[in-house]
């Protein structure tokens, strides 16, 4: 206020020598600018409330934003915890689920795997016996053919021992025997036949080569089931070892058919057909002795009787005489 008066001052005119008019005219300039300054001082004043009040109406709205999110934040862990401990659950029983399948598959491999060993030690002692047993059939043979092949099979099955041995070297056990029924039943059969067939015949040949292939047919069915075993264990060095054994089982089989089919069951057809010959001309040689032994007792009983006429007579010669 000192200031525009200060302005007005300076700037208030003298007396002019225009006279009254002129004054008015000076009062209404200077009155015009004394409003263009109170109402610029107005809004000047003005500006400032304004920007107190936006400021204050800004500052409650962050608050109340503050308030709300303070407000967010208190509830979120209670959704959040709502919302995620259904998740979590889901996730630790998803992972109970992998661990008791793993628990599970673990299980019933190790039971394979008991098994898959049991069946080991149950062809180990099979092979063992079958070493002991072909020498015995190939004394019992007659055909060349078939002693050879039994000869060799025994240094197969001797090859198969010792590839089982490297079996359970695979498996980080002790070679160990189980005894199996089967084979040992399949054994005690060849022994029956040889004691139920005459020495020397194609027929014992027969019967021998029947309970070979017995043997190989249960060696066949084992070996083939165990390779595939090992292959499911994933035990591919064990599966290769059993899988050449096989092979060889396969071509013994072979060999016993092609000899069986070659001579041994025509010789034994043969073999068969001449007793039965042989024995019809016994029977009717036996029938014809009959006969002439009926024949002597009836001349016996015909010469006795002419005897006794004899006889009669020379006693009636012998009476009229006396007389």
């Amino acid at each position: 206020m000192k200031k525009t008066s200060a302005k007005n001052k300076a700037s208030r005119p003298g007396k002019s020598s225009d006279g009254p008019a002129a004054g008015r005219a000076n009062r209404a300039t200077n009155d015009s600018k004394r409003t263009t300054s109170g109402s610029g001082k107005a809004a000047a004043s003005s500006r400032p409330a304004a920007t107190k009040s936006s400021r204050t109406t800004a500052k409650t709205a962050t608050q109340k934003t503050a308030a709300h999110s303070n407000v967010s934040k208190q509830s979120t862990p209670r959704s959040v915890a709502r919302q995620q401990t259904p998740r979590a659950t889901n996730t630790v029983a998803r992972g109970n689920i992998r661990s008791t399948t793993r628990i599970q598959q673990s299980s019933a491999k190790d039971l394979l795997m008991n098994f898959f060993q049991d069946e080991i030690k149950d062809i180990y002692w099979a092979e063992k016996h079958i070493v002991k047993t072909l020498p015995k059939l190939k004394k019992a043979a007659t055909s060349p053919q078939l002693k050879t092949a039994f000869d060799q099979h025994t240094t197969q099955s001797q090859e198969h021992v010792n590839r089982l041995d490297k079996v359970f070297q695979h498996l980080g056990k002790k070679a160990q025997a189980k005894k199996c029924e089967a084979m040992n039943g399949i054994i005690q059969e060849g022994e029956e036949i040889i004691s139920h067939t005459e020495a020397g015949t194609a027929t014992r040949d027969v019967g021998l080569i029947l309970a070979a292939q017995k043997v190989e047919h249960y060696e066949i069915a084992t070996y083939g089931g165990l390779a595939q075993l090992a292959r499911t264990l994933q035990l591919k060095h064990i599966a290769a070892l059993l899988e050449t054994t096989l092979r060889e089982e396969k071509e013994t089989d072979t060999i016993l058919s092609t000899i069986a089919e070659q001579h041994v069951n025509y010789d034994a057809l043969h073999e068969s057909e001449a007793p039965q010959a042989a024995g019809g001309n016994e029977d009717e040689d036996e029938e014809e002795t009959d006969i002439e032994i009926e024949f002597d007792e009836v001349d016996i009983d015909v010469a006795d009787d002419e005897a006794n006429e004899d006889f009669d007579d020379m006693e009636e010669d012998l009476d009229d005489e006396e007389r």
